[in-house]
């Protein structure tokens, strides 16, 4: 009778663990909670709070990985304070070895989460004006100009995890190289989804 009482502790406290949601984590942060709370989290870690924008998204900078200067954007679900995703911006400002950077990043996500699940070269996209070498002085350059500097050439990997996806593309940019990772939590990217399908 013992032994049965203790099967059944066993397993309920099996059951409970399993049901137990994870987050996907960002430098050992859980991304769950408010923007404000992750972000008092991060600074914790060396990260210094850089700007606010009027949509509520929170940007960060610091090291990340091994690079300096790193732009971290906190990515809330709409309408709300809750996190849902982690975007970092890692500028490699020596092209002649951004290939090899890319490759090495590539490398260190595969170790940590096996095989990408998509994988995507030489897609076009166009890169948005915050995701641009932060450095570099746009000042001046005609509009068009610039539209035709973020039509870039990038590589695509993603990778998953049971708690969620990360996104890394890869491109040049200007006198760059140019990487964005984008961390995104399984379950609170269903409550951004929601939030999204409640506008529609």
């Amino acid at each position: 009778m013992k032994r049965l009482l203790i099967l059944f502790m066993l397993a309920t406290v099996g059951v409970v663990a399993s049901c137990a949601q994870e987050h996907q984590t960002f430098k050992g942060v859980p991304i769950d909670g408010t923007v404000a709370d992750f972000a008092k989290k991060l600074e914790s870690k060396g990260f210094v709070s850089s700007e606010n924008d009027e949509s509520g998204n929170v940007s960060l900078t610091g090291i990340f990985a091994g690079y300096n200067n790193c732009n971290v954007s906190l990515l809330p679900i709409p309408n709300s304070d809750k996190i849902y995703g982690v975007k970092v911006t890692i500028t490699v400002e020596m092209p002649a070895v951004f290939s090899e950077e890319y490759q090495k990043m590539k490398s260190m996500l595969t170790e940590k989460y096996g095989e990408p699940t998509t994988k995507t070269e030489n897609a076009t996209v166009e890169v948005a004006d915050s995701d641009t070498v932060a450095n570099f002085d746009w000042t001046g350059i005609f509009d068009e100009l610039m539209k035709a500097m973020r039509i870039k050439t990038a590589d695509i990997q993603m990778f998953e995890s049971a708690s969620g996806t990360i996104n890394l593309v890869g491109y040049n940019v200007a006198f760059a190289g140019v990487m964005v990772l984008t961390y995104i939590d399984k379950a609170n990217s269903r409550a951004y989804r929601q939030s999204v399908i409640d506008d529609l």
